[in-house]
């Protein structure tokens, strides 16, 4: 779990950060699981060897780092959805949703 991270929301921004993390040599890949909803968009990442998954708490439950990139009507579904997986002191959640603050991500 320490060496992972979770992009929770697959769009382009998603995908973006991903494939920049990787490509700066510091996590490979396999390290980086990548949720959305129509999984089957994330059939490239996947053959790049992403982990790809439409199940958004299993992605948390591996990883210690968490970016949440979905659009800003998502969140609070996505907040509810992974709220039981994350452990505070565990978990470093960063979040790149527009007009949310840390209190909203934390409530």
């Amino acid at each position: 779990m320490a060496d992972r991270i979770a992009i929770i929301g697959g769009g382009n921004l998603g995908t973006a950060i991903a494939r920049g993390l990787a490509a700066s040599g510091k996590i490979s890949a396999d390290k980086i699981a990548i949720t959305r909803r129509s999984i089957h968009l994330l059939h490239g990442l996947k053959q790049e060897g992403f982990c790809v998954d439409s199940d958004n708490l299993a992605a948390v439950c591996s990883a210690r780092v968490v970016l949440i990139t979905v659009r800003p009507n998502q969140l609070d579904a996505v907040l509810r959805e992974i709220a039981p997986a994350l452990v505070e002191g565990e978990h470093l959640i960063i979040s790149t949703v527009s007009n949310a603050s840390i209190a909203e991500i934390k409530h």
